[in-house]
């Protein structure tokens, strides 16, 4: 019969799940177990319906006259058309997990005795099974206290893989119950800080009702760890991790992923235990040794670390990232532009089209001058008023707010003479306001504003060493960059940008950098340029196989989507306001801002000139008048 049933597996393996089941009847014979293993497995199946299929180990039968082939046949039977099942005897090597087609995600394991047990662990490796995977042992027949060793026993290799999902069926025919139980990793000690794993009832099955009235297996245990430990490793990285002591000189945690962790220990409920890592995140060298942070995950020291991570492939071989939760931008941080010279600063006020339209009619104000003095005394008279002798002189005078000794008796001349000092009154105004900006402020010319420029320009280029294997796609680059491994030389480079006169530009992430213009406020400004060098993905790092990674990223999805990370991000930075700091305005008046002096002047000329019209009229018919009498 079991020579059949291989050559209905190996149907299934060409055929199709739906094909070969055809060729399948169940047993004559059903076990007690088999209806509550059924059950269950459909009620997994059902919450998790990402998972493609099921896959069930079995240690061949040939040497073991157990009822293994009664289960298999009434379990494939029943599943007919639900879903795959993929079969595997673990008597002897199994294929790595990436040759598995189901990923090994949902596994049942049918054990016999402690042999069986033992062949099993021995297939418990990080490169058979995910860390996330889900394991359901049957003990086909209790073997008295060997059982609840042979538990212990998998427990133990189980924890060694970081799979903490298992949970170990038993049928116990005296009660007429099934039971399902499992290590629970996460039980606080009373009055201590420790943790301990237990074993613990998840489920039970009535036989005799033919139900499951107890069902809790398959909880997830990383969720709720019950105020047990995890060992974090991390550093001082403002604004992203700041570390503080409180009043008991204790450690506390703020920051961008500081908030982050205090969120992950409430929603997981862990306890984080620090470690502090003076090389802060280290490096990863190519043989696979390593330093700071990153070594005392890969070696198991702790748990996971955090503070400014930026996901790499190269550390994907070593540890185990959690999804990314937060993209920052890689910036150069400039020195401001020169300051203004004196004689700069008495020109600014006014942009250069307005020092044109403004000399323009000091000008054409000295030529109609010279014109008129070209004129018959009358004339003169007439347009300047009597004995007015230095007209030229007065027009400086107005311009420079001065008084004049004399004013023309004409309307004409007297409404050319207001509206042209009401001209110079909104002038002189208007360059007294913004001289007096510009000799009070530290004003300077505009700093290097993009890559290119600073590359024109023989800038240098300076950047924390661990950012060099993410410049290797541009060239330009990274021939110009000076990598800096000690952090105090790297502020002494920041804080240099300060001065002018510095010809280098540094690379920073942008919530850095305003973070520490919020620092610096109001005594210092850091200038940035406009573009964008490189996007740093940030996540936390773990241990390899890590059994956090799947809880992590499931709290990290919810604080993603909720808007959470963006909302820490701007109370700890300026990021907005550093972005897209400039004036409200220019500092230099423009044209446009100042056209209004300028039409006014015009209509006030417009005015004169009819003003100067309805004298000549009038005059005229003085004279007629005069010639009648």
């Amino acid at each position: 019969m079991w020579n059949k049933f291989l050559f209905i597996f190996v149907l299934q393996l060409i055929f199709g799940t739906a094909e070969a089941f055809n060729h399948l009847e169940p047993s004559e014979h059903s076990l007690p177990i088999t209806q509550p293993l059924i059950k269950l497995v459909s009620d997994v199946m059902e919450i998790h319906q990402r998972y493609r299929g099921l896959n069930i180990f079995y240690f061949d039968p040939k040497s073991s006259k157990d009822d293994v082939e009664i289960y298999l046949r009434n379990i494939l039977c029943n599943f007919h058309g639900k879903f795959v099942v993929q079969l595997e005897d673990y008597s002897k090597p199994i294929l790595p997990k990436e040759y598995d087609k189901l990923g090994r995600k949902f596994n049942i394991v049918f054990v016999q005795s402690i042999v069986t047990i033992n062949a099993f662990a021995k297939t418990l490796r990080h490169w058979n099974y995910d860390s996330s995977s889900f394991f359901l042992i049957v003990f086909l027949k209790p073997f008295g206290y060997e059982t609840f060793g042979g538990m212990s026993t998998l427990s133990k290799h189980f924890w060694g893989v970081n799979i903490v999902n298992v949970e170990y069926m038993i049928n116990y025919d005296k009660l007429g119950v099934v039971e399902t139980s499992t290590i629970f990793p996460f039980m606080k000690l009373a009055r201590s800080a420790d943790c301990k794993s237990e074993f613990g009832l998840t489920g039970r099955y009535d036989i005799s009702v033919d139900k499951w009235i107890v069902k809790n297996y398959f909880q997830h245990k990383n969720f709720h760890m019950k105020g047990c430990p995890l060992n974090v490793a991390t550093f001082s990285y403002e604004p992203f991790m700041i570390i503080k002591k409180d009043g008991n000189d204790e450690l506390t945690l703020d920051g961008i992923e500081g908030t982050l962790l205090n969120v992950l220990s409430e929603k997981m409920n862990f306890t984080p235990k620090i470690t502090l890592v003076e090389e802060k995140r280290g490096f990863l060298y190519d043989n696979g040794s390593a330093s700071g942070a990153m070594e005392i995950v890969m070696s198991n020291k702790v748990d996971l670390t955090l503070g400014f991570f930026v996901y790499h492939p190269k550390r994907e071989k070593f540890m185990t990232s959690s999804k990314i939760y937060y993209t920052s931008k890689a910036i150069w941080a400039v020195p401001p532009g020169d300051s203004f010279t004196p004689f700069e600063k008495l020109t600014k006020p006014f942009q250069s089209a307005v020092w044109i339209c403004f000399l323009i009619i000091f000008i054409l104000a000295l030529l109609i001058i010279e014109i008129i003095n070209f004129c018959p005394k009358r004339i003169q008279d007439f347009m300047f008023g009597k004995n007015i002798k230095t007209p030229k002189l007065n027009v400086v005078k107005i311009i420079l707010g001065g008084g004049l000794s004399k004013l023309p008796t004409r309307n004409f001349a007297r409404t050319i003479l207001i509206m042209f000092i009401f001209y110079c009154f909104i002038m002189s105004n208007s360059y007294t306001g913004g001289l007096f900006y510009f000799l009070q402020g530290d004003l300077r010319n505009h700093h290097m504003s993009s890559t290119q420029e600073l590359l024109k320009n023989d800038f240098k280029f300076y950047a924390m060493s661990h950012v060099k294997t993410l410049l290797n796609d541009t060239p330009t680059i990274l021939g110009r960059t000076t990598f800096i491994d000690d952090e105090e030389v790297y502020d002494r480079m920041i804080n240099n940008l300060t001065d002018s006169k510095f010809k280098g530009a540094v690379m920073i992430p942008e919530e850095n950098l305003a973070y520490r213009n919020i620092r610096a406020s109001p005594n210092k400004y850091f200038n940035r340029a406009n573009d964008d060098i490189l996007l740093y993905n940030i996540v936390i790092y773990m241990n390899k196989f890590s059994m956090y990674q799947a809880s992590i990223d499931r709290v990290l999805q919810n604080l993603i989507s909720g808007g959470f990370i963006n909302m820490w991000v701007k109370k700890f930075t300026d990021v907005e306001y550093l972005k897209n700091r400039h004036e409200s305005r220019e500092l230099a008046l423009n044209f446009d801002q100042m056209q209004g002096v300028f039409q006014l002047l015009i209509i006030g000329l417009f005015i004169s000139f009819i003003v100067l019209m309805l004298e000549i009229f009038i005059a005229k018919l003085k004279r007629r008048r005069n010639n009648v009498n």
